[in-house]
């Protein structure tokens, strides 16, 4: 092969980047599997490069999106904490990410002096459209 055949490979692999600005700009090409849509993005260059979209996943995708933007997570303050029993790697993640719980909505307290297992309870469950979700979510 000669030194033109192995950069066209190269460039041929090499990754590309890809913004959501993108798909408005993909041209479809064809479906497959009734579940998937092939896709051309064409570069400057112009050349194509070939994209397969799972169009489950990309609906899934969209519907998050557009559920995270239109919907607000509140806080229900509980009565008395309710106590978790964990494993402490578990203990160990919540306490890592405190901020995850509470931004969405549980009020995770971490009590280092607590035994192993007991170190975490719950204070408040996350509330969204007038459902508050519990210990079963």
């Amino acid at each position: 092969a000669s030194k033109k055949d192995a950069k066209e490979v190269v460039n041929a692999t090499a990754p590309v980047g890809f913004t959501k600005q993108n798909f408005s700009e993909m041209e479809v090409v064809g479906q497959f599997n009734l579940g998937f849509i092939i896709g051309a993005l064409r570069r400057p260059d112009k050349q194509a490069d070939l994209f397969i979209v799972d169009q489950h996943a990309s609906d899934e995708k969209r519907r998050f999106e557009n559920l995270n933007k239109t919907s607000k997570i509140d806080q229900q303050p509980l009565l008395r904490s309710l106590p978790l029993q964990l494993s402490p790697a578990q203990e160990q993640l919540i306490e890592d990410h405190l901020d995850v719980f509470h931004r969405n909505g549980f009020g995770m307290v971490h009590d280092p002096d607590a035994p192993p297992g007991r170190k975490v309870s719950c204070k408040s469950l996350p509330t969204c459209a007038s459902h508050m979700f519990g210990e079963a979510d």
